[in-house]
Parts: structure tokens; sequence; C-alpha cells
């Protein structure tokens, strides 16, 4: 990705939520951000209860919630930018849906990565913008790429990590890596194929910046099925 459009994409989802909050009352503001997690900053994010904690991560068990998911396919010998299907989810976000409305921007962003089935040397990398549970009608969207998918009940294995993760990249399975690895070294039983990330922070957010890795817990420590339920085949020598 070129400096600049990093740099655009970073600008749009800082305003976005900068502009949210603006209207929200006081009261309100507070008892949100009493609601979520300190690190969802002013968004709304999914609920979790955190079941265990390791030694560089923590379990997480989340409940069912529903996602705006854009897919692309990318050779897996390269880094891939999030960009692109960063700013085709924004657009169904800024209007271009049949209600044509806007819709406040949650957290995390999240990138689900496996190995393609149909396409060998390929990956399928899946975007998504989490969709808050409300009594009214979800916006559709117009373009056919934007997809709403349910997740049923899930539960991870998390590990945090600063910086900023622009792309599916050598970083990005630097840190699968070391989540792996702590929860090989505690017996942890996990889906070996894996690779799922969120990110949280506007770009306004310099220091500290909050990233998480993510596995599933495999059945038989927890009977959930989710994000990767049906997905398989990915290795963490597969990404350049």
């Amino acid at each position: 990705m070129h400096i600049g459009t990093s740099i655009i994409i970073f600008l749009v989802i800082g305003l976005c939520s900068a502009q949210w909050m603006i209207g929200v009352p006081g009261l309100y503001r507070s008892k949100l951000l009493r609601e979520y997690p300190e690190f969802c900053g002013n968004l709304k994010c999914p609920k979790f209860n955190i079941t265990s904690v390791g030694d560089d991560y923590e379990e997480r068990c989340y409940e069912e919630s529903m996602w705006a998911s854009i897919s692309v396919q990318a050779p897996h010998k390269q880094s891939t930018s999030f960009g692109p299907m960063f700013q085709s989810l924004y657009k169904y976000i800024s209007g271009e849906n049949d209600q044509k409305i806007e819709i406040p921007m949650t957290a995390p962003v999240l990138v689900t990565v496996k190995m393609s089935a149909d396409k060998n040397d390929y990956l399928d990398i899946k975007m998504h913008f989490f969709i808050p549970p409300t009594n009214l009608t979800i916006p559709k969207p117009t373009a056919d790429a934007i997809k709403l998918v349910n997740y049923p009940k899930i539960c991870v294995y998390v590990r945090v990590f600063s910086g900023y993760q622009t792309s599916v990249n050598k970083n990005l399975l630097l840190q699968r890596r070391q989540l792996t690895e702590a929860l090989d070294k505690t017996g942890r039983n996990y889906n070996k194929n894996d690779l799922i990330y969120a990110g949280y922070d506007s770009p306004w957010k310099i220091f500290h910046r909050h990233n998480e890795i993510m596995v599933r817990v495999e059945p038989k420590e927890s009977a959930s099925t989710g994000i990767l339920a049906k997905e398989s085949g990915f290795h963490t020598n597969d990404v350049a």
C-alpha cells in the first residue's frame, strides 16, 4: 500500500468515529464507555466473557453477532493490503445501502484468512465491520460484494499486540506464531488453520495501539463454532 493511501484510509476511520461521538449526549457516552471494553474506545464492539487467562493470551467467549463482510482472493506469496476491502465496507456504512443512511462506525475491523479451496496458491481474505444488535431494520448493501452474515457464539484464544497493521503480511504471521507457541506450552487445544485479526484504533492514536490475533478453541474444549467453522487449510508459511 502506498503511504498516501494508508494515510487516507486511517483519516477516514478516525473522522468516522469522531463524527459519530460529537452528537452523543454526555450521559449516554459515559454509559457506552462503561458498557464496552476500554480498547473499543468510543465505538460499539462485540460483547464477550473472559473464561481464562494464560501467559500472553486469554480465552474469550463471544455472543452471537452480525457483520457486514467482503471477500477477496490474493496470491499467498505477497503482502495483501486491507485498503480496498476497507474502502468498500466504508461505502456501505456511508450510505451505499437500500436505506441510503449512514451507519455509525464500530470496532473491531475483523479479518479472517484461509487457504483458497478452489484456487491453488491463493488466500481467501475476508474483512468484517461489526453490526451491533438493534430493533431497527438493518440496511441491506447495494453492492453485490458486500454480504450481511450472522455468526453464532464462539470461543477463541486472543493475543494483543501494538503498532499499525494494514495488511496480511509477515508481521501478522509472527503475531499468530507467538500466540500458538504460548498455547502449545500450556497444552491448549486450538484450530491449527485459523488466522483471525482484529484492529481497534483510529489513526489519531499513535501509541499503545490495540490489535488482536486469534485462533478458535478446539471443540473438545469448547463446543462453539463460528467465524471460521467450516474454513480450513491455512498454514503459517503461506504468506510472504
